[in-house]
């Protein structure tokens, strides 16, 4: 992986980090206020356990990214970081979606439970998590700070 790739790939596993742990937070503080017979408790609890693990996971990547992009800028590699994470741009979202889509071809070719399978998964996971960031953040640019269109962005004013 370059170094650019490795800085996309953890501004991505970052933001998608953050977003987990925010809706984690939410889901937690939902589910303190709940009372012990609401039905809903068992299903937020299970949301909750299923994003810790998806956290936990994510947590490892992000190590084994910033491991490499430590080891390139200590080799002096002329490809390593030179931003920090919060400086290096979001992806095009052209360049997500290509690479979700062949992500979503590993999984289906994959033999099913395999490792490969689950790193797949994993994979198409973060994608799908990175490109609806993406989209969310290229909407919010294109308006104003009142959520009119901003202009040149093509749209009716």
């Amino acid at each position: 992986m370059s170094g650019a790739e490795t800085a996309h790939a953890l501004r991505a596993t970052s933001d998608a980090l953050i977003a987990d742990l925010d809706e984690l937070s939410r889901l937690e503080r939902e589910k303190r206020i709940l009372r012990l017979d609401d039905p809903r408790l068992e299903d937020i609890s299970e949301r909750i356990e299923a994003l810790a693990a998806r956290v936990l996971t994510s947590t490892a990547v992000e190590q084994d990214l910033s491991e490499a992009a430590r080891e390139e800028a200590i080799a002096g590699s002329p490809s390593a970081p030179e931003q920090s994470i919060d400086e290096t741009p979001p992806r095009e979202l052209h360049t997500i979606l290509d690479e979700w889509r062949a992500a979503e071809r590993r999984a289906a070719q994959a033999a099913p439970r395999s490792s490969e399978a689950a790193r797949a998964a994993l994979e198409v996971q973060r994608l799908r998590t990175e490109y609806r960031r993406a989209r969310q953040r290229a909407q919010q640019e294109k308006q104003g700070p009142d959520g009119e269109s901003a202009p040149g962005s093509g749209e009716a004013e």
